[in-house]
């Protein structure tokens, strides 16, 4: 759909309504998605199928493209990593071990967490080998976050594991992936969620109350010496959408969604999307929204917010919300 003129460009086949997330090449000239749990389509600038990829046993998660658009990867049900030339459709298979995977915002590293070992590894997919394992054995983790431009890591730990399972106390690591050494830590005092700033000089962790209903819902900006802490003041909050937690592509906003009603109904004046200024750390507006989002991501130049759950939101702040701070 172009998003200034509303108007539908392509519908794709009934079988996409069962895909994990899709994804554009970054050069934006492919599309891939996955449906049925064993088909990957490629398509052209033209949406038009180019390649079809089958496989036995196929994964329901994201797909990823290099920076140069000429590999894409995704994971198996069999703990193997698929990676594609895109030119000539090679596939190149790499053993993983058995846990969650992360991938980096352009798409040439990886991470994975052995759920079995509590092994962090750092895999580059453009050399299809594992770099770094950065952890020889870790407490349990709640989440791992990679900065913007792939130089940082973040682990982050699951307080509310029972205290006998840990090795060290409680935190946040901060991992240099060029060298694979650690750069800095976090006591996890804040939360349990991290989401870089895409300026990638801070992060903003907060309480993921998926992993704690009840507790004060916190949003804490940390600066890149990992020590610098800044609250920002959200009063009472009923429920945060941990999902809809996203930076404006500037640095400069935060945006995240509030149901007043979770695990209810929801009904018009629910859900509100909140707006943050990071700099000053003051709430600037808050609006009514339509259903809990399950995605949100700014568009490139930060004029429209996309909000996925049974329905698609885009959502065009006022500029003089902007303008004026």
């Amino acid at each position: 759909m172009n998003v200034e003129t509303q108007r539908e460009l392509k519908r794709l086949p009934e079988s996409f309504r069962w895909v994990g997330k899709p994804a554009w090449s970054h050069d934006g000239n492919m599309f891939a998605y996955l449906s049925d749990g064993k088909t990957i389509t490629i398509l052209n600038s033209n949406y038009d199928p180019i390649k079809v990829l089958e496989f036995a046993a196929a994964q329901d998660s994201a797909l990823w493209w290099s920076d140069a658009g000429d590999l894409i990867a995704f994971p198996d049900r069999l703990h193997q990593m698929h990676i594609w030339d895109s030119t000539s459709w090679t596939d190149t298979v790499v053993e993983l071990a058995p846990g969650s995977t992360l991938w980096t915002a352009s798409g040439d590293l990886f991470a994975v967490f052995d759920e079995e070992t509590g092994a962090v590894e750092v895999w580059s997919v453009r050399d299809k080998r594992r770099l770094f394992q950065l952890i020889e054995q870790s407490n349990p983790l709640s989440g791992m976050v990679f900065n913007h431009d792939s130089s940082l890591l973040a682990t982050i730990d699951n307080p509310f594991v029972s205290s006998e399972h840990f090795v060290s106390e409680p935190g946040i690591r901060i991992w240099r992936t060029d060298i694979g050494e650690r750069a800095g830590s976090f006591e996890l005092t804040i939360g349990t969620s991290l989401v870089w700033s895409p300026l990638n000089d801070r992060f903003l962790a907060f309480l993921d109350p998926a992993n704690g209903i009840g507790l004060p819902y916190t949003l804490d900006i940390v600066d890149e010496d990992f020590e610098s802490q800044q609250s920002i003041d959200i009063g009472s909050v009923n429920y945060i959408v941990s999902s809809s937690v996203v930076w404006t592509p500037d640095g400069r906003y935060i945006s995240f969604a509030e149901n007043r009603v979770p695990h209810s109904d929801v009904r018009d004046g629910d859900v509100q999307l909140w707006m943050v200024d990071s700099t000053t750390l003051q709430v600037l507006e808050r609006y009514p929204i339509v259903y809990e989002p399950l995605f949100a991501q700014w568009s490139f130049d930060g004029q429209y917010l996309f909000l996925q759950s049974d329905i698609v939101q885009v959502f065009q702040p006022p500029a003089a919300l902007f303008s004026t701070n």
